[in-house]
């Protein structure tokens, strides 16, 4: 969740936005909402109790937002599949980086002692035991990464920005809102925090469906999968659940949004994005596949996890992964696959477009295309080692006149059989993903270690 100011000349709103939680929340915590302002001086503290989470500080300066152009995050860790752990804080890769090695990392430990006693997987409630246990920690571990989506663009805002877990599965995002900001700036402003946690987890989707693709899969890279693909939907259905029967929060990310939209003129119901998402969910077959791999586990005790592809005589390609994302400027829809993902070679390519078909003109306008190829290599001395991933995509307005690139590489330098030194330059200009939607427009670096096991 993250924290939704409209500031219109002196008065200040403030609510907390949550993220849907994975058990149902009490209804008596939904009904019993409390605020109790106290106003001293220049400053506005509100404490709201709703659905059992408490309301943050915020404090108005007039220090000015100044967004982030050149962004360097060092990414460390030990990870089993090339994932990396770091500060979350600094981006979205980063973010994401940290929540596949976490999940990767408790995945890899219940391997390690079933090989130690082969029997526990032989028993159903065992096998219950741990996929519910890996499941539990997979949520808990999404709300924080959601709540990590709102702090790094307000962040890039210049907002001051803090997270506050209050449960495994409740948190809160504060921060700071400059008292010079006028109300037109707010909301669009206002309409990239407000989705910026759901638009983190479809960045972790998309992460995970590589890394099923071109590794070999586990039940926990399934489950890891499912959680995070349906996230947006479960908070859309509930949003909507709760808005028509007059109980929705001004603390929900989906009405939060809906009507910040409709406020700059794009109208939006809470209820428009929910068919988009089904779609998303519905489309990808790694949404099937991964139930059916986690199923299987619970039913037989096997770990491994086929994924469905297309053979079109020696290329293989992988079914597209649909992501839904959402701004001040309007919604998009991105695909993404591979050729051949466990070749030589692997290739991912990438289709984006934003969604202008609900009768208004949204200010996105663009069309993305491009796509990344893997560990390419240079046959000249100790640079025969060194494998390279570039990768490139345009953007163009639906006119296709050139608006806007990405390009750049990633890099890994082995250093032992079981470490290598890892990194990735790249220069986004204008780019729908990495410009409009995660503000790291300009130069991006990363360097980071990936150890094997």
């Amino acid at each position: 969740m993250t924290t939704e100011i409209n500031k219109i000349g002196n008065t200040v709103n403030t609510t907390p936005v949550e993220n849907p939680p994975v058990k149902a929340p009490e209804e008596k915590k939904d009904k019993k909402t409390k605020k109790t302002p106290k106003i001293k001086e220049d400053k506005v503290e509100v404490k709201e109790v709703s659905q059992g989470t408490a309301q943050p500080k915020v404090e108005i300066t007039d220090n000015k937002p100044e967004p982030k152009h050149f962004n360097v995050s060092l990414e460390t860790g030990i990870t089993k599949d090339g994932l990396t752990i770091t500060d979350p804080m600094s981006d979205s890769r980063t973010n994401t980086k940290t929540i596949d090695t976490i999940n990767s990392l408790v995945g890899s430990s219940f391997d390690l002692l079933t090989k130690k006693y082969p029997k526990l997987d032989k028993n159903v409630l065992y096998r219950i035991a741990e996929a519910g246990t890996y499941s539990m920690i997979t949520a808990s571990i999404m709300v924080w990464s959601h709540e990590g989506g709102h702090y790094n663009l307000a962040k890039k805002y210049g907002l001051d920005p803090s997270i506050e877990m209050l449960s495994p599965y409740s948190g809160l995002t504060h921060y700071s809102v400059p008292n010079s900001i006028d109300h037109k700036t707010w909301l669009k402003m206002d309409g990239d925090l407000a989705p910026a946690g759901m638009n983190q987890i479809e960045f972790n989707t998309q992460s995970i469906y590589e890394k099923m693709h071109l590794s070999d899969p586990k039940y926990y890279d399934a489950i890891s999968y499912f959680v995070n693909q349906i996230h947006d939907s479960l908070y859309i259905g509930r949003s909507m659940y709760l808005e028509k029967n007059g109980t929705a929060p001004a603390s929900d990310d989906n009405v939060a949004y809906s009507k910040v939209m409709t406020e700059r003129g794009m109208p939006m119901k809470t209820s428009d994005s929910l068919v988009p998402s089904l779609l998303c969910n519905a489309l990808s077959v790694n949404t099937w596949n991964s139930l059916w791999g986690a199923i299987r586990y619970l039913a037989t005790g096997d770990k491994n996890v086929d994924l469905w592809t297309f053979k079109v005589g020696k290329v293989e390609i992988t079914p597209p992964n649909f992501s839904y994302f959402r701004n001040s400027k309007g919604e998009a829809i991105e695909s993404i696959f591979f050729i051949n993902p466990k070749g030589k070679y692997p290739v991912k390519l990438s289709f984006a477009s934003d969604l202008d078909f609900r009768g208004f003109n949204t200010d996105l306008d663009t069309f993305r295309v491009g796509g990344q190829v893997y560990n390419l290599k240079i046959p000249y001395g100790f640079m025969k080692n060194v494998s390279f991933s570039p990768y490139g995509y345009i953007n163009t307005t639906h006119e296709m006149k050139p608006k806007g690139f990405l390009v750049g590489t990633g890099i890994e330098v082995p250093v032992t059989n079981w470490m290598s030194v890892t990194g990735d330059v790249g220069y986004a200009h204008n780019d729908l993903i990495k410009s409009d939607l995660q503000k790291s427009d300009g130069i991006n670096t990363y360097l980071g270690t990936k150890f094997y096991f």
